[in-house]
């Protein structure tokens, strides 16, 4: 612990002179603390999912869990962090880059808290960003797993889809906010379907996990029902066929539902033109 907590305070060190020279003259108060929260949390994250046997998916959703019981005005932050933590120690070999990775993504969720507000994704979106720089500049990028070739499975779609609908079902009439319904599939896929699929159970949980992301997007988005599971469908395409790219790379599941509700967003635009009446013509004029 000690010796993270040096690797920590060289970090947040490296970054000082440059934040206070460029960011700190245009950010407010709340800025500044949203920053600070997603880099703790993208550190405790990181600890819990590489230093214990819980994985990333647990690890994840326990820390936004316990942040929106214990802190719930501070959980979009807390949960923004934790999905950097999720990254691989191949990607971010040590704290500092958690560090470095945790205030890049800071950074984008601070700037841009008045846009695409209530578009699932868009925590996990901050999040792969961060990963994304630092890995490159740390010599740590890599755009493609050869290994991991995709596998066509009807579970993906369907846990995707049940992860979207539970998620707005637990927030919309269990009256939880986005992160705690999120988290709370989270934790139930990571602890049982690891256990009921010895083989693809991790890989289940994931995909359980990505689903929520989408459905932690506000119902008006969406509509109804039918463009939720329309949502569901599109993300297990990204899913299955962004399989190789980007491994490793905590917010990468986020930034798929991310880019699959906007293009939900512009579909339900286009049925609305396409399906609203005409007004009337006044011939007469």
């Amino acid at each position: 612990m000690i010796f993270m907590f040096l690797r920590v305070k060289k970090g947040i060190l490296k970054l000082k002179t440059q934040f206070l020279k460029y960011c700190l003259p245009s950010f407010k108060e709340n800025q500044l603390k949203t920053l600070g929260i997603v880099i703790l949390s993208s550190v405790l994250t990181y600890a819990i999912n590489h230093y214990t046997e819980l994985g990333s998916v647990i690890a994840s959703s326990l820390v936004g869990l316990l942040g929106a019981l214990l802190f719930p005005k501070i959980e979009v932050p807390i949960y923004c962090g934790s999905f950097v933590g999720m990254t691989s120690t191949g990607v971010l070999t040590n704290v500092e880059a958690v560090v470095i990775s945790g205030f890049i993504a800071g950074l984008l969720l601070a700037g841009t808290q008045p846009l695409y507000v209530g578009y699932g994704g868009k925590l996990g979106a901050c999040a792969f960003f961060g990963t994304m720089i630092t890995a490159y500049f740390k010599n740590r990028f890599v755009f493609s797993a050869p290994n991991l070739i995709p596998r066509f499975d009807i579970m993906i779609p369907a846990l995707i889809v049940a992860g979207t609908i539970g998620t707005l079902w637990i927030r919309d009439y269990a009256k939880h906010s986005a992160v705690t319904s999120s988290a709370i599939i989270g934790i139930v896929g990571g602890l049982i379907l690891p256990g009921l699929f010895p083989v693809h159970g991790s890989l289940y949980a994931t995909t359980l996990f990505c689903g929520t992301f989408v459905g932690m997007s506000a119902f008006e988005h969406f509509r109804s029902y039918k463009f939720t599971i329309i949502a569901g469908l599109m993300c297990s395409l990204s899913y299955f066929y962004t399989s190789p790219i980007f491994p490793g790379k905590g917010g990468k599941l986020g930034a798929l539902a991310f880019g699959v509700m906007i293009a939900t967003s512009g579909i339900i635009h286009y049925y609305d033109d396409l399906y609203t009446p005409a007004p009337p013509v006044d011939l007469e004029k």
